[in-house]
């Protein structure tokens, strides 16, 4: 990633929005205990990066999970003035609470370190599937097994395999596919639509590289030549192996095409900073 993108030391920001104002308090748990729907997105020296795209898909996670998505007029200003107090790189945590009010508060992340980038990541594989997956809900039994998986390992992510034996998505990502120079991604219908899902799909028209969404069984992971994990802290992650009942497949690090795609994802988050 270019400098200017690097992840920046996060400033605390005691600070957390709730009912349409700014709370000085920092303890979100009673918050996220009763989060229906939620977004996480990425602030950079103060600017959400890709805010519209991230509240378009929360407002349609909050229409499949039948709640009401409160009027922007109501706490965008201090969602922004709250992004605003951050001046390094920290994410930020939207939630629709029961009565759907919409709270938001900065938390925890982790960006992938440029040793990481050039090595790739190790990534494994669990059987599970996200009930709609098109709603990024909280508190799903899914992403309690990845956790409890990823806990006891040295792997970076685990890749969910249906029961047609099909690889959907990671626990708390997407996941990219490459052949040769066409790239190779599972269908939508069966994913969350990633928001760096899309940006990738924008930056492979732009350099006229073909994309497929197919089926992916897990037996054909061979046939690839190179696998990215796609999400808001790790953007486009090389996956150095994937490891399949047991046995590591390895992949391409340094694959050209991959290479082209993560350029050209970080010059597009770049242009945020642009308008």
């Amino acid at each position: 990633m270019s400098s200017f993108l690097a992840p920046l030391p996060p400033c605390r920001v005691d600070y957390s929005l709730r009912h349409g104002a700014l709370i000085e308090d920092s303890d979100s748990t009673p918050l996220q205990r009763n989060a229906r729907v939620y977004e996480v997105l990425r602030v950079h020296a103060g600017i959400p990066i890709f805010l519209d795209e991230h509240i378009n898909r929360m407002r349609n996670s909050a229409s499949l999970s039948k709640l009401s998505f409160p009027n922007e007029s109501s706490w965008i200003a201090p969602l922004l003035n709250l992004c605003k107090m951050q001046h390094g790189t920290q994410n930020i945590q939207l939630m629709l609470l029961e009565d759907g009010t919409l709270e938001a508060h900065f938390i925890k992340s982790f960006y992938p370190s440029e040793e990481m980038v050039k090595a790739g990541v190790e990534v494994g594989v669990i059987e599970g599937i996200r009930p709609c997956p098109h709603a990024k809900r909280a508190g799903q039994a899914i992403r309690d097994e990845a956790d409890r998986t990823l806990k006891n390992s040295h792997l970076f992510e685990v890749l969910l395999r249906n029961h047609a034996g099909a690889i959907t998505e990671g626990s708390r990502s997407n996941v990219l596919f490459i052949q040769q120079n066409k790239l190779v991604t599972p269908p939508l219908d069966d994913i969350l639509p990633g928001i760096t899902l899309a940006k990738v799909k924008e930056v492979a028209s732009k350099l006229s590289l073909t994309v497929t969404e197919r089926e992916v069984p897990s037996n054909t992971l061979h046939s690839f030549t190179a696998a990215a994990i796609l999400g808001t802290s790790p953007n486009v992650l090389p996956i150095r192996t994937i490891t399949l009942d047991g046995a590591a497949i390895p992949f391409d690090v340094n694959s050209e095409t991959l290479q082209r795609i993560r350029v050209g994802y970080d010059a597009l988050m770049a242009s945020v900073f642009q308008r």
